[in-house]
């Protein structure tokens, strides 16, 4: 595990309970709600794209890399996937993962979790779907990291990347680093040419709220 990843990881330990609650608060119908909706609608939309991309979810199996409190990984079960795997560098968010995956009526032979870093960690499967959302702020080689994923992934994987062009760009990396935690935004040039020399055939960008919304596939 590098320096990079070291701090992220360690970051999102300390942050891991804050991290969850705002997919709870979204849905609430009061103030609070109203300002997750509002200033983090980019999450909002990356999760819903998420699931109209990676359509149909019946029977394929699912890698989530940086799965948090596993918020994907249940909406994947919910929809039908036949096995799902989260892997994080957080060991604390990985409990909260296991919580929301135990309130879920699924067998646990069809989820598996593991504390790790992407990069270094190996792999016992190739996957049909890779979900790969609130992580690539805190990769340092976009390009190695894409590499592997094409090997890992067999189909289609979705991938958000947080824009340098937002206004709040600059003070969000302040703050990021204020704590200690590597931040990399990126242009829409740049995650072109990202998405043209990995070993995906195909690629598609959107620009949604502070991210862009890419898919990959084979």
């Amino acid at each position: 595990m590098d320096d990079v990843s070291t701090e992220a990881g360690r970051f999102f330990e300390s942050y891991s309970h804050q991290f969850d609650e705002i997919y709870r608060l979204q849905q609430q119908k009061n103030l609070m709600g109203w300002f997750n909706r509002r200033f983090r609608a980019s999450m909002v939309l990356r999760y819903k794209k998420t699931f109209e991309t990676l359509h149909p979810m019946h029977e394929h199996t699912v890698l989530d890399i940086g799965c948090g409190s596993g918020r994907f990984l249940v909406r994947s079960l919910e929809l039908g996937a036949k096995a799902v795997t989260g892997i994080d560098l957080s060991k604390e968010m990985l409990t909260i993962s296991r919580h929301w995956l135990e309130e879920t009526p699924v067998d646990g032979a069809r989820v598996k979790l593991i504390c790790g870093d992407f990069l270094t960690q190996e792999l016992d499967n190739v996957f049909d779907f890779g979900i790969v959302i609130g992580v690539m702020d805190y990769i340092k080689d976009a390009e190695i990291f894409l590499d592997k994923l094409a090997r890992v992934v067999r189909r289609k994987a979705v991938l958000s990347f947080p824009v340098s062009e937002s206004a709040l760009a600059f003070q969000r990396k302040l703050r990021y680093r204020f704590r200690g935690c590597p931040l990399f935004l990126y242009g829409r040039k740049e995650v072109e040419h990202l998405a043209q020399v990995s070993p995906f055939q195909k690629y598609t960008i959107e620009r949604i709220q502070r991210d862009y919304f890419v898919t990959v596939e084979h």
